[in-house]
């Protein structure tokens, strides 16, 4: 692992003034890191982290989605962990839907089109049907009672979606291309603040945030098939949003968690 830390000579002073305005959330800032997820989980290993905490990499090379999925991070992306002390109000199953609201409601609020920001279930954030955000939710146990939740978050900020190959460059959106003059600073502070209120303040009741998920879900109506693991046959079906526990429900099924692509 090579992770490059902050070069407190030249790059201490700019972000002193975000390390206050993200408090009670410790920053740890790398320049470049294999993914913030994985060094989450090294630090928290190694006694070295407590929370909440969140990890910024201004470049991230092995990136990692859902499902073992890579995360592409090109130049102009925002890419952070945060690391949230588990509360024992929220299901575990609940907290990505809990962070993909989140962070559909930062988006929402920097793009023209704020109506048009939806969250694929669990988490994934669109804008206009095109892929903005990707979020991959991990529970540590250890160490033992004293659990933690990591929130990774990838974003595309400043980049275009030509940055990307062309085999995916059609179905991505960017902040920027979509109307939003935002810095990553800027970003990561929001993000900040609306996962305190979430998260860490007293939560929104899981009826209400059921609610305003089933309000921007991007999958309702849409003919879904559902791979629940590798070994299973994908299912088929007619999305007709979430259920009261937040399993996907697809036509007569309940589904618990699996990997969802739209027909």
């Amino acid at each position: 692992m090579s992770a490059a830390r902050l070069s407190k000579t030249s790059r201490l002073d700019p972000l002193a003034s975000l390390r206050a305005i993200l408090r009670p959330w410790r920053l740890h800032f790398y320049l470049s890191i294999d993914s913030t997820n994985t060094e989450a989980r090294r630090l928290r290993e190694s006694g070295n982290l407590s929370a909440p905490a969140v990890l910024w990499a201004e470049t991230q090379t092995a990136g990692r989605g859902r499902g073992g999925s890579q995360w592409v991070s090109p130049a102009g992306s925002l890419t952070a962990t945060f690391v949230v002390p588990v509360n024992p109000a929220i299901e575990a199953h609940l907290i990505p839907l809990y962070a993909g609201l989140a962070v559909r409601n930062v988006v929402a609020a920097t793009v023209p089109t704020g109506d048009s920001v939806t969250v694929k279930w669990p988490n994934d954030v669109y804008i206009a049907g095109r892929k903005v955000c990707g979020i991959l939710c991990e529970r540590l146990t250890q160490p033992a009672g004293n659990p933690v939740d990591l929130i990774g978050i990838g974003i595309n900020v400043s980049s275009v979606p030509s940055d990307f190959a062309s085999s995916i460059s059609g179905r991505i959106a960017t902040l920027a291309a979509e109307g939003a003059r935002v810095t990553p600073h800027e970003l990561l502070s929001q993000l900040a603040t609306e996962l305190h209120v979430r998260l860490l303040q007293t939560p929104l009741p899981w009826p209400l945030a059921a609610a305003e998920f089933r309000q921007h879900c991007h999958l309702t109506g849409r003919r879904l098939r559902v791979t629940v693991s590798p070994e299973s046959l994908a299912v088929i079906g007619t999305c007709h949003g979430i259920d009261d526990d937040g399993f996907l429900r697809l036509d007569d099924r309940r589904i618990i968690s699996g990997h969802v692509e739209i027909l």
